[in-house]
């Protein structure tokens, strides 16, 4: 499933359209990807939820501290590299999801890699690398990265991607 294809069933999820109707009627690959992110912001602002608030800030960095272990445990690396593994995770789903920033007269704006690097305390230059921010919503696009592949499990990631995706979505 592509990025555009997951963000329009996101959006047509909240917006209450069934399954076999869809957002656009024809090629939505056409649809630049920034665009889709935008609408589920907007949809997510006017329901009055998806803001990236202090609450939420500080229960990510509390949550790093339950699955630094069993990224330790997959990963065989050290601190830093799991620290890293778990902040591009949690970008990559805040991207997806439609969280945003309250802007200026407190208007939604994306999430932008220095702005989270800034909130979180991380190296931008580190977490904007590829590897850390690994897209496991379209893993079929992800596998040119043999870098990626070839240095973690998959496997064994990818499940606890979507667990800490579901405790976030909870949050919201």
């Amino acid at each position: 499933m592509t990025d555009s294809s997951i963000l329009l069933k996101r959006i047509a999820a909240e917006i209450n359209i069934p399954d076999d109707k869809g957002v656009v009627q024809d090629d939505c690959d056409a649809i630049y990807i920034p665009n889709l992110q935008r609408v589920l912001q907007n949809i997510n602002y006017s329901k009055g939820k998806g803001e990236l608030s202090e609450e939420l800030r500080s229960w990510i960095k509390n949550k790093y501290r339950e699955y630094s272990p069993k990224l330790c445990s997959i990963m065989g690396k050290g601190t830093q590299k799991i620290q890293l593994m778990y902040y591009g995770m949690v970008y990559t789903i805040l991207q997806h999801n439609g969280f945003f920033l309250r802007g200026k007269n407190a208007s939604p704006i994306n999430i932008t890699c220095s702005k989270y690097c800034q909130l979180f305390s991380q190296n931008r230059k580190s977490l904007s690398n590829n590897i850390y921010t690994f897209n496991f919503y379209d893993i079929e696009k992800e596998k040119g990265s043999k870098v990626w592949i070839k240095t973690y499990d998959l496997g064994k990631l990818t499940p606890i991607f979507y667990e800490i995706e579901k405790e976030i979505l909870e949050q919201k």
